[in-house]
Formats: C-alpha cells, structure tokens, sequence
C-alpha cells in the first residue's frame, strides 16, 4: 500500500551521482556535498578562536575535528583535509589526545616497508 510521492521522484543515470548522508555517491567514488568543507571550515575556524579565548576546552575542538574528519574520511577527501587541518593553524601530524578518546591526529609511520620493492629484487 505504499506509494511514491510524485513530485519528489527523479530517475537519473547512477553517473550523476546521489545525495545520501551528506555525500554524493558515484559508481566507483564518493565525495563530500560541495558545501560540506565549507562549513566545516567556518565551524572549525570559530571553535578555534574560542579554545583562544578560554571559552572552549581543547578536548571539545578535538572531539568537534576528529567527528569531521571521520565523517570526511569516507570519500575521497585527503586533500580537503590536509588543507582544512593546517587552515586551523594546527599540524597534520601532531595533535594532543588528552581527555578525547580515539588517536586523534597522527603521522603514518616512517618505518620502511618489509622487504624489498619487486623492482630491486635479485633473481
């Protein structure tokens, strides 16, 4: 008995992507909305200069940033990071995780990888 309401109906090719959750969602990527960075920016940028005004603790920015770059993380967005991370004045790699769980920001390890690179094997 269900029915779909008319006017709120589209059907398009899957190659125009759709809205779901705050994404666009394509056959073989995801992206963030187009305004999504923009206001997380905005948002990110005011609760920095409150942490600077002693009206917010640092462990609610963090928890504020690490929620947005959760949610950033399922689509294609390091890039969009990187540059709203070092936006805020702070450091991609080096973030405080006192009082907030999780890792908070960390740098991939330098170690080198195991083994050798198939190109500089010996036969």
């Amino acid at each position: 008995g269900l029915a779909l309401h008319p006017r709120k109906i589209s059907v398009t090719p899957t190659r125009s992507g759709v809205d779901v959750l705050g994404y666009r969602v394509f056959p073989r990527h995801i992206r963030l909305r187009p305004g999504n960075g923009y206001r997380a920016r905005r948002r990110l940028k005011r609760k920095v200069g409150l942490v600077a005004q002693g009206l917010l603790r640092a462990p609610e920015l963090q928890a504020a940033l690490q929620a947005w770059l959760g949610h950033a993380h399922q689509a294609e967005t390091h890039g969009l990071r990187r540059t709203i991370v070092s936006g805020l004045g702070l450091t991609w790699g080096v973030c405080d995780t006192s009082g907030v769980a999780g890792r908070g920001l960390e740098q991939q390890s330098t170690e080198p990888p195991l083994g050798q690179p198939q190109q500089e094997r010996t036969r």
